[in-house]
């Protein structure tokens, strides 16, 4: 009797057997698929033939597995043979999905198969959770993971990982070697929420690491401690200390150029804007700007330079190295025009002035003047000595600080500190 006289019915000892079931679904399928009006209504019918042989195979168990495999592979061939249009690769696909499907239910349902949430909660047994004693940075949270499973795995992953399911279950088989939890049963939990929980019952333990943009701000902390205090922001620039609005310890703000800034950042491999942001986050700016803003660019003596207002209570000045001003006006201003030889002739006019008046009045016995000029003359030269060494003495200010006048012929004077093109543009460049 072939397969298409077979009864749905088979009565006798060997009618529940996996193989007479499969025969009595192929006699079944071949009839409808025989029947169907187009090759799309017999394609649905050959899919169908292929999750019910799925069924009988996995149903048989590893008993008639070679067999039943074997036989459901060949009858659904013909099936699709049966018919123009059908596609034998797409039917033998749907019946091995299904039947991998089917398996992993049935080693669950009998304690077979290991399911990653299931294994998470067994055998998850430490939690660090690594901090970074920066207050602004982006970087995400990581979290060391380890596992008494049978591997002894241990993972690495950030934050955003461990809170996604299909995430963390990629991390997890990647340290594992050939053996694959299966992820069903991920999909039905709120695996977020879930795992917090699953973290809370383990504990953390948190272990805080120095970052980069805390070292930076401690290396700006010791810089304005080390440096020189002026009470005027030119000779800051000029002699690389800081700024402070008043008389430390009464200052309530601290100057920094940015030269020092750069240097800094440089150094620890950071931007302008992540010391920055640092520093905001921690609300150390000084009381001149406003909220987040920490660097301002300014005018100072015509020249453009940017620096950055940090809090004096926070930034502390070294108050035994304060300065109002700088010690020598005169040494910071340089030689005169004219004066090549950078002896001390202006200091000379200044000091000996009055002692150049009273000879000048000098009387010898031959009758001639001892400076060897006329009478007149010397009260003349006498005057013009005096008002010029006032001259040099009252205008020391106005000649430092006309001391880096921009030029516009490229010179090297443009690229001395406080110049625009040094420090970016007016709104603080990178800063």
């Amino acid at each position: 009797m072939s397969t298409e006289e077979m009864p749905d019915d088979i009565s006798g000892p060997d009618a529940d057997t996996p193989i007479t079931k499969l025969n009595a679904a192929y006699g079944t399928f071949e009839q409808d698929v025989k029947s169907a009006d187009n090759a799309g209504e017999a394609m649905r019918l050959c899919l169908d033939a292929a999750e019910g042989f799925a069924e009988i195979e996995v149903e048989a168990g590893d008993a008639a597995g070679d067999q039943i495999n074997s036989m459901a592979r060949a009858y659904l061939n013909q099936l699709a043979d049966t018919k123009s249009g059908v596609d034998r690769k797409s039917v033998r696909r749907v019946w091995s999905d299904k039947r991998d499907e089917l398996e992993k239910e049935r080693q669950i349902s009998d304690g077979e198969a290991v399911i990653f949430p299931e294994l998470v909660e067994r055998t998850l047994r430490s939690v660090t959770k690594k901090v970074t004693t920066d207050r602004s940075s982006t970087e995400e949270t990581e979290y060391v993971l380890k596992f008494d499973d049978s591997n002894g795995t241990q993972l690495t992953v950030t934050q955003s990982t461990l809170f996604e399911g299909r995430a963390m279950w990629k991390a997890y088989t990647a340290a594992q070697e050939g053996e694959y939890p299966d992820r069903i049963g991920n999909e039905e939990l709120e695996w977020d929420n879930w795992v917090g929980g699953v973290l809370e019952d383990v504990g953390e333990d948190v272990e805080e690491e120095p970052g980069a943009r805390t070292a930076a701000l401690q290396a700006l902390k010791n810089h304005v401690m080390n440096s020189t205090a002026f009470g005027n922001r030119m000779d800051a620039v000029e002699h690389g200390g800081v700024f402070v609005n008043a008389e430390p310890p009464d200052n309530t703000e601290v100057v920094v150029p940015r030269e020092a800034i750069a240097s800094i950042t440089n150094t620890h491999e950071i931007t302008d804007r992540a010391l920055q942001a640092e520093i905001s986050a921690r609300g150390l700016t000084g009381p001149s700007t406003a909220g987040d803003k920490v660097a301002v660019s300014t005018t100072v003596h015509g020249n453009w330079q940017t620096f950055w207002y940090l809090s004096g209570d926070a930034f502390e000045v070294n108050e035994d190295s304060y300065k109002q001003e700088a010690e020598d006006p005169l040494d910071r201003m340089g030689p005169a025009p004219g004066d090549e030889d950078d002896d001390d002739d202006d200091d000379k006019v200044v000091n000996e002035s009055d002692n150049v008046g009273d000879d000048s009045n000098t009387d010898t016995d031959d009758g001639s003047d001892q400076s060897g000029a006329s009478p007149d003359s010397n009260d003349g030269d006498g005057g013009d000595n005096d008002d010029d060494g006032d001259k040099v003495v009252s205008e020391s200010d106005d000649v430092r600080d006309d001391s880096n006048t921009d030029t516009d012929d490229g010179s090297e004077e443009d690229r001395s500190p406080g110049k625009i093109g040094s420090y970016g543009g007016e709104d603080g460049g990178d800063a």
